[in-house]
């Protein structure tokens, strides 16, 4: 079934787990040239850290394909946050998905997940706004709400916030996944960016000091990270059922989560 492109985009999606992503902008509408070689240049850098597989991409991803998998019935998929979409697009191939959605307040990533939707026989559109506000008044009830690695953006009662709206747009028998960074026992945002930098400096050699420094910067000013008690306290205060932490990765700094609508 093809699709129109009109952004929305209407889409379909790649066929290999995780290839790319594209790291947050944080512009709304990103439109001048210094603006598009920007983003560029993160998009750069953020699939040299995918293909190098330093936030467990391949695993998470992994986790996110044998869910979907398992799913016998038909099912809609929203996208939070897609970036470029690539990841999830081929963590959906081979699966049972009629109906999917991203959204990112990234244009250019949009114009990349459009393209990368061709893969998916289904119906699918690409929506350029803000994860949040989208949840705001949900036009629709969906079957899978997904977010990967934007959900800690959110501070304090914000993500508390959030889960609410996510549980309000799922239907019967629906479910929340999400990938984010994990707070290790009683450890501390400060502790973890303090470990999470040692590791970057250590154990990150194929990248430049200027990529490690663009890292960085995003990672110590949006990275909010929750333990996963608190992810589960948060998903069943806002009406989720049942809670499951999937998987952390060997270093601990990355979990996969989902909430039982």
């Amino acid at each position: 079934m093809g699709g129109v492109i009109a952004l929305k985009y209407e889409s379909l999606l790649t066929s290999r787990i995780c290839s790319t992503n594209a790291m947050e902008s944080g512009e709304r509408e990103p439109r001048s040239n210094g603006a598009h070689a920007i983003f560029a240049e993160q998009l750069a850098i953020y699939r040299r850290v995918v293909d190098a597989d330093h936030m467990s991409h391949r695993a998470l991803f992994g986790i996110l394909h044998d869910l979907l998998k398992s799913r016998r019935e038909q099912f809609s998929f929203l996208d939070l946050a897609s970036g470029d979409a690539s990841c999830s697009i081929g963590a959906l191939s081979a699966t049972t998905v009629t109906d999917y959605t991203a959204v990112d307040l990234s244009e250019p990533a949009l114009r990349i997940a459009a393209q990368n939707a061709r893969s998916l026989a289904c119906n699918a559109q690409v929506v350029l706004r803000d994860f949040q506000d989208y949840l705001d008044s949900p036009s629709r009830i969906w079957d899978v709400i997904f977010i990967g690695f934007s959900y800690h953006h959110l501070v304090g009662e914000a993500k508390l916030a959030f889960a609410r709206k996510v549980r309000l747009a799922l239907g019967a028998g629906g479910e929340w996944i999400f990938f984010e960074p994990v707070l290790h026992r009683e450890q501390t945002r400060a502790e973890y960016l303090e470990r999470w930098k040692k590791s970057l400096d250590d154990d990150w050699k194929d990248f430049s000091r200027e990529e490690k420094s663009a890292i960085w910067e995003h990672v110590s000013k949006y990275d909010f990270p929750e333990s996963p008690a608190r992810f589960e306290e948060m998903a069943l205060e806002a009406g989720f059922r049942a809670f499951e932490h999937l998987y952390t990765d060997p270093y601990r700094f990355y979990g996969a989560f989902r909430a039982f609508a």
